[in-house]
């Protein structure tokens, strides 16, 4: 009876008829019999769609395609037809929209833009900004549905600043909403999702915005938590942790006492692998503390493990491995498993999550060369100027010896990076300040060539003298990361030694250091500014040496390198390396190299004519009735040149 009359029924007709069964299927769900009808009117409704004069009836039959099957082709082509039809009736022929016109469009694009590009966007969107924020706020209030539905579409988009004001507006109406106890669990959780979305890419007027409507729906979701689902505990807390809300710690208190999170629940659907990874990545973000909660995470990424891994996508992988290495909670046996995928998996990853799981491993100390293959096996022109400098910190970072190879990558990075403008500070666009610091950092770290430009501190040395005269001590010398995401006390220090080495660290050779060497240099130099206390293993090493000028917590001139334990008269440095301390943890052959941090203060030292000695922790106390004897030994090897293997590897 549907499929017969095809042939005869009008172009309007065929858009009432593909809504209609649309509607039906979609409500009968797998008892449905209607999927192959609905292919035949597709076909149909395609080819006379331009033959509609009205949008109402095409915006219908659009909606229905997708949500028939925006992965069929023949669903698809009706929906672009139908939105190419629809731009030309209101742009060229002064057929009006509706607001439901609107948000249907902007739903649907959004969520075909999952498969690929789709044309008209940025026409849709204007139209979309005149259309919503035309309506004046006191003669109509957009409905719940419709402003999540527009929300989530639009931060599937990511649109650039200039619809900044269709944005505010759809979130003014969502609070609206919110306050008027007007929306659902569900559709809170996915508002504020979507201004988690919209975070990272706005500018910064939007993000104040935002900032504020999370902060302002805080006490309605603490409210809520225990009748949300896990997805929806997932989102809420995502969006928290996206736009790093201060102030929540209550929030995420109450969220990991919730019975679901208790339960290992349905491991094997993906909708629980990405709540449970996003859950996870907002714990991580806000850089937890709280040993219970720390340990509820750990719990809960536990079911990622081994055979896990390969049921991920890779935003699930990148997600478990950023999250396991800020919980502290990075293994060997998890960097097994990220090498695995990334081994077999990993030419199809997203470019981001490349990063991600590598930076993740290089910031938890550990490396494995599948890990690192994953990101030369890309073409160079692949990455983007920021996506390079990411890839020279995590370089390094794992800084494996003798790699050519990696060497060569990371001069072609730097090269990418250097020749893009440098900005000021500030800016909503290309790269910043604190990025271009770490990208000075890294390429100091691995040695590479000279630039043919100049350097950041020639380049921006007013901002940096600027920068430095407003630091103190205190700041100066409080431990950050190395890939802190603002230019700040550790920008300083990580631009400081950067500097040191790429000049001659003697004194009185070429031209004075500028100003904001100088003064770091006297923080980094003078002693009675900070307290440092050696470690219990470094005062039994101490213990154990022989007789000599050995000074713990040395700080050597000119440029304040501490030293664990130093005898200036010989020129001997000895590091004391716990478990894990500065080293780098090769899974593949179970030994250790040592990392950024340790090559820095390694070639500074070994320029002044220092030599250096490596003692671990475990032959250390292996030793133990023979320290004294071991420790003469090494300084031995160290005094009589042998000290290869003790400055550049550490056992254990």
């Amino acid at each position: 009876m549907v499929v017969a009359p095809l042939q005869s029924m009008s172009p309007p007709a065929l858009t009432a008829t593909m809504w209609s069964l649309a509607t039906l299927h979609v409500n009968l769900q797998e008892r449905s019999p209607y999927r192959v009808p609905l292919s035949l009117v597709a076909e149909h409704c395609a080819s006379s769609i331009n033959l509609v004069d009205k949008t109402p009836p095409v915006v219908k039959a659009m909606w229905a395609a997708i949500k028939v099957d925006v992965g069929d082709p023949v669903m698809q082509n009706l929906y672009r037809q139908g939105l190419a039809h629809t731009m030309d009736l209101h742009i060229n022929k002064g057929v009006p929209l509706t607001l439901k016109d609107v948000i249907l469009l902007l739903w649907g694009s959004a969520t075909l833009s999952k498969l690929g590009p789709v044309s008209d966007i940025d026409k849709l969107i204007m139209i979309s900004s005149k259309v919503i924020c035309g309506i004046h706020e006191g003669d109509y209030e957009i409905d719940p549905q419709n402003t999540t539905m527009a929300l989530w579409s639009l931060a599937n988009f990511l649109p650039d600043s200039s619809a900044d004001d269709l944005v505010c507006r759809v979130i003014s109406e969502s609070l609206r909403n919110a306050d008027a106890s007007r929306l659902s669990p569900f559709e809170l959780s996915l508002v504020l999702w979507s201004m988690g979305k919209l975070y990272e890419t706005s500018s910064s007027y939007l993000r104040d915005r935002i900032l504020q409507a999370v902060v302002h729906l805080q006490p309605q979701v603490e409210s809520l938590l225990h009748v949300f689902s896990l997805r929806q505990v997932a989102n809420v807390l995502w969006a928290f942790g996206a736009t790093r809300t201060d102030d929540c710690r209550g929030l995420f208190d109450k969220a990991s006492l919730l019975e679901i999170l208790k339960a290992p629940g349905r491991v094997s659907s993906s909708e629980y692998r990405q709540s449970i990874a996003n859950i996870a990545w907002a714990y991580a973000t806000h850089d937890y503390s709280s040993d219970s909660v720390s340990s509820r995470v750990r719990e809960l990424l536990s079911y990622f493990t081994t055979s896990r891994y390969d049921e991920m996508t890779s935003q699930h992988a990148a997600t478990v491995a950023w999250a396991l290495w800020r919980m502290r909670g990075m293994e060997p046996n998890s960097v097994q498993d990220m090498a695995r995928i990334a081994g077999r998996y990993g030419d199809r990853f997203a470019n981001r999550h490349v990063i991600t799981l590598t930076r993740a491993a290089a910031g938890a100390k550990f490396y494995h060369p599948s890990l690192l293959e994953a990101i030369l096996r890309r073409p160079l022109s692949s990455w983007t100027p920021d996506q390079c400098g990411q890839l020279l910190w995590v370089l390094a970072t794992w800084g494996v010896p003798d790699h050519r190879r990696m060497i060569d990558y990371a001069t072609q990075c730097d090269a990418v990076v250097r020749s893009y403008d440098y900005i000021s500070d500030g800016d909503d666009t290309g790269l910043g300040i604190d990025k271009l610091t770490t990208i000075e950092w890294a390429t100091a770290v691995l040695d590479l060539p000279p630039p043919k430009c100049s350097y950041l501190w020639d380049k921006e040395s007013d901002y940096v003298e600027a920068q430095a005269a407003d630091l103190t001590v205190s700041q100066v010398l409080r431990q950050r990361l190395a890939d802190s995401q603002s230019f700040s006390d550790m920008g300083l220090t990580q631009l400081y030694w950067a500097w040191v080495l790429r000049h001659d660290a003697g004194e009185g050779t070429g031209t004075p250091p500028p100003a904001w060497v100088l003064k770091v240099r006297s923080w980094l130099t003078d002693a009675s500014s900070y307290s440092l206390q050696p470690s219990s293993l470094q005062r039994s090493v101490h213990s154990q040496l022989p007789q000599g000028d050995w000074r713990q917590e040395y700080l050597l001139p000119p440029w304040g390198i501490s030293i664990d334990i130093a005898s200036p008269s010989r020129k001997i440095a000895i590091e004391v390396d716990g478990k894990a301390f500065h080293s780098v943890y090769d899974v593949s052959t179970l030994q250790t190299f040592i990392d950024a941090s340790a090559r820095v203060k390694k070639r500074l030292l070994e320029r002044q004519g220092w030599r250096v000695l490596r003692i671990s922790e475990q032959d250390f106390v292996a030793a133990e009735g023979k320290q004294r004897k071991y420790l003469a030994t090494a300084l031995s090897q160290v005094e009589d040149g042998d000290s290869t293997s003790n400055s550049q590897h550490v056992s254990g």
